[in-house]
């Protein structure tokens, strides 16, 4: 999210567009511009509010980000157990670790989604 990033002038997208579930993404961001690769889909011209434009060949981009590394916090009860699960396209799910039992009302765990995947949900185990 790049909420009240005042200054931010351009974000750059490597990839196909990405999925966003809120429509705040770029608020008080008022000079971003979204920058994607060319070879690329699903982009209209705008995201998030802000105009999209397809990058140019040797244009010179001041930032590119790639995130690789997510941190979910997980609102749970104490003595309950659960599994977390990722995903890659929401269809298929995959246990991430091994179960756990709840210790506090907020477990917070890291994961590098290139290897877990892009979308994570929480189950409670009976």
């Amino acid at each position: 999210m790049f909420k009240s990033c005042f200054n931010l002038a351009s974000v750059v997208f490597e990839g196909d567009i990405p999925l966003i579930y809120y429509d705040d993404l770029f608020s008080g961001a008022n000079k971003v511009t979204v920058y994607y690769a060319p070879a690329t889909s699903g982009w209209s011209p705008t995201f998030g509010g802000r105009p999209a434009v397809p990058k140019s060949l040797g244009q010179q981009t001041p930032l590119s980000i790639k995130i690789k590394t997510v941190q979910i916090s997980m609102q749970v009860k104490p003595t309950k157990k659960y599994q977390l699960q990722a995903s890659l396209d929401m269809q298929t799910w995959t246990n991430v670790g091994v179960a756990f039992v709840a210790t506090a009302t907020e477990e917070v765990q890291e994961f590098d989604i290139t290897s877990t995947g892009r979308f994570f949900r929480l189950y409670e185990l009976q």
